[in-house]
């Protein structure tokens, strides 16, 4: 009987447990064009310079960004720099909000995969995707362009821009391909729930406990 008694406590505690994680990692939020058909590349005429394409969260709540994926032609060996900037009257604006890395050495097409620290996001509101190849390398390097603004979990992808010689240079709505894969962070009344759950599901486990250890 005594066992059959833990057994009910720990699957409710368990229970709870897992509603907590649930709360605190709950379903990935993706915007997406990669599937769309491509119009072909962009290539970028000179080396060191960047492109960006801008992107619009959805109604959610805040957001921990935490891979892109790029479809683009890396030389063999070469690698870019994926960062994200606070979008200001549409442009690039402030200092980066963090910066990835591309996971597999440049090997021509492909979808690139870039990782780095999870980047918190504003819901409802205008990032800016920024791309550039790292110092020291040679030839030309290309992102796929697509003529569909495709949208996902309410997010949308926004205008283009073109780093020059002369400065960043603003452009209409003509997408790059590309993914963007963030985690909802659950509102804290939500986060209070679950702990108060999992604090009343342990405290009546130990209560139990110790009246059977008394018998």
């Amino acid at each position: 009987m005594k066992q059959m008694c833990c057994k009910r406590l720990l699957c409710l505690i368990i229970g709870c447990a897992t509603f907590a994680l649930n709360y605190s990692t709950s379903a990935t939020n993706t915007l997406s064009n990669l599937s769309s058909p491509v119009r072909g590349p962009d290539p970028v005429p000179y080396i060191g310079s960047a492109i960006a394409n801008a992107f619009v969260t959805g109604p959610s709540s805040p957001l921990l960004l935490d891979f892109a994926t790029l479809d683009a032609n890396i030389a063999p060996g070469n690698g870019l720099a994926l960062n994200i900037y606070k979008n200001i009257g549409g442009q690039i604006a402030g200092s980066t909000l963090g910066t990835w890395s591309q996971e597999q050495a440049g090997h021509g097409s492909d979808d690139y995969m870039f990782t780095g620290t999870a980047i918190d996001l504003d819901p409802n509101t205008s990032y800016w995707l920024v791309v550039s190849p790292l110092s020291g390398q040679s030839g030309a390097w290309y992102w796929t362009e697509t003529s569909s603004a495709d949208s996902a979990f309410g997010w949308s992808v926004g205008a283009h821009a073109y780093d020059g010689s002369d400065g960043w240079h603003y452009f209409g709505v003509e997408p790059y391909v590309f993914a963007l894969d963030a985690i909802a962070v659950p509102e804290p009344t939500e986060l209070r729930m679950a702990t108060l759950l999992l604090v009343i599901a342990s405290g009546v486990a130990l209560r139990r406990y110790i009246n059977n250890k008394k018998r």
